[in-house]
């Protein structure tokens, strides 16, 4: 199908056409090493369920619903949390 064409003019197509058959999956991955601000090494992944609005009402609403059956241990954790809420 792409048989004598450049790679660079059907690369965009060939990666559409194999998603979209379910044969090929997007990889990414950072370009250095990632550190915490307590200077701890990362291992970073990229999912789709990471990326949160955190300021959807209606998901904050659900976090609220959870931590009321949360056992934090200590009444000044669950106010930090309803603080971030």
């Amino acid at each position: 199908e792409f048989a004598g064409q450049k790679v660079q003019d059907v690369k965009k197509l060939v990666q559409k056409k194999m998603m979209d058959s379910d044969e090929a999956r997007i990889y990414m991955e950072p370009e250095r090493k990632v550190m915490s601000r307590s200077a701890d090494e990362c291992v970073v992944a990229l999912c789709d369920q990471w990326f949160l609005d955190y300021g959807d009402e209606p998901w904050k609403n659900t976090a609220r619903d959870a931590l009321k059956d949360l056992e934090t241990f200590a009444e000044e954790t669950r106010r930090n949390f309803e603080a971030t809420l």
